[in-house]
């Protein structure tokens, strides 16, 4: 954020009274690492205040639960960490980068972090760009994450909205750029950036760091919540069982797109979470009886289809198990009278074995019916549903690359698929 806030002053200032601003994030091999470590201090303190005034405009003075930055908090970096981390920065513009660039930083910088203290797995950026390109949001959808971690699922989108928006415009003016802004290319893409993006995430840690970045990505109206997104959901919403149009976000059909990759293999048993599934006929009510136990990642299945409004789609990775084992046939019949398949692309057993996990996965795409159906009614649907299986994520099993370094947020086997999912479409009736 730090970096971010320095770019952003400088041209602030510029706009402001046309003066020239040195960047405090830049070092030379004359730099004297006790002042740096000075004047990055007083940048980050320049940021938590830019921050509380950004958001007082929208929030008013209650921010504690959505601030990146408390107010005591303070820089404890030593001065030749400072040095090295600033001079590692420095080649690249955080505020115009794209969100994989900005996903790289994250992903290089925090991806020990991440897995070794706070127990959570990056989605790597190739997973990202398929969902985002096969679902392909626009500005009139209401995007959740009811797992965000560090957001990158709600900022990748936002990127892909604001470049669909960025090209709409262009042509609207005959093709001419000039005069059109490419971070806020119109009124549509503001409303949307502003008021439309909602996380939530379980772990206080996690939470601070998608806070820096979705404010790095400019979405710092992004409304994330620490959360828990399993508990009751009358817990969840403060008892309010309708969503859109009036209350978007994590109420019942409080949106129109999720993209999530949950936490795996472990076992939802609370009796309470159980019994309020089952309440409103879901997962956990099988043959009548209310399950026990159930994977967590099923639950969360059963907790986005609850989110969405009718019509609304999902994209959620999951362990392939789900989708092929005999004992979770049960499960996939519930799916079925809920939702209609969109598509299943399979992920090739490198996808996070550089991230610590080595579990073959799928992404699975889903769009929620109007109501649940019966079993029949499935049986007499007929409609396509697109499968595909990505041969290569863009690295091996020890991550390094198996192609160009500018190939890797979209490897081509990804941009492939995305291809094709979109000619399927295009050349179906259904």
């Amino acid at each position: 954020m730090r970096k971010w806030y320095d770019e952003q002053a400088t041209i602030d200032l510029a706009k402001q009274t046309g003066e020239a601003r040195a960047y405090v994030f830049s070092v030379s091999s004359e730099t004297d690492p006790e002042r740096l470590v000075a004047q990055v201090g007083k940048t980050f303190e320049q940021a938590k205040e830019w921050e509380r005034k950004t958001l007082q405009q929208k929030f008013g003075d209650n921010l504690n639960i959505r601030l990146a930055f408390k107010e005591g908090d303070k820089l404890e970096f030593k001065p030749h960490t400072t040095f090295e981390i600033v001079k590692r920065l420095q080649p690249w513009s955080l505020r115009r980068s794209s969100a994989d660039v900005k996903g790289g930083v994250f992903e290089d910088f925090l991806g020990k972090t991440f897995r070794d203290d706070l127990g959570q797995y990056f989605t790597p950026t190739p997973v990202i760009n398929l969902m985002v390109g096969i679902l392909q949001p626009t500005v009139n959808d209401f995007i959740g994450d009811p797992a965000c971690g560090s957001a990158r699922m709600l900022t990748h989108a936002l990127d892909y909205v604001r470049k669909q928006e960025f090209t709409g415009a262009v042509a609207a003016n005959g093709g001419n750029a000039e005069g059109i802004n490419p971070e806020e290319p119109t009124p549509d893409f503001v409303r949307f950036r502003d008021n439309q993006l909602f996380g939530a995430e379980y772990a206080p840690n996690v939470m601070h760091v998608a806070r820096v970045n979705t404010l790095m990505n400019g979405a710092q109206y992004a409304d994330l919540k620490i959360m828990d997104s399993l508990a009751p959901l009358a817990s969840i919403t403060g008892g309010v069982m309708e969503g859109l149009p009036n209350n978007p976000g994590f109420y019942p059909n409080g949106l129109t797109m999720i993209l999530t990759n949950p936490p795996f293999g472990s076992k939802v048993t609370n009796e309470r979470v159980l019994k309020d599934l089952a309440e409103r006929n879901g997962v956990s009510k099988l043959n009548g009886k209310i399950s026990k136990s159930l994977p967590q990642e099923v639950v969360f299945v059963n907790r986005c289809l609850e989110f969405l409004a009718p019509g609304g789609k999902l994209a959620i990775v999951l362990p392939d198990g789900v989708l092929a084992n005999s004992s979770m046939q049960d499960i996939r019949d519930w799916i079925l009278r809920l939702a209609r398949i969109i598509a299943v692309v399979s992920l090739p057993i490198e996808t996070f074995t550089p991230y610590g996990a080595g579990v073959k996965a799928s992404v699975l795409f889903l769009q929620k019916r109007n109501s649940l159906v019966s079993d029949e009614q499935v049986l007499s649907d007929d409609y396509k549903v697109f499968v595909a299986q990505i041969q290569d994520i863009g690295y091996d099993a020890t991550g390094r690359l198996n192609g160009l370094e500018s190939d890797a947020p979209l490897p081509p086997d990804v941009v492939e698929g995305i291809g094709d999912f979109r000619k399927f479409f295009e050349n179906s009736d259904s």
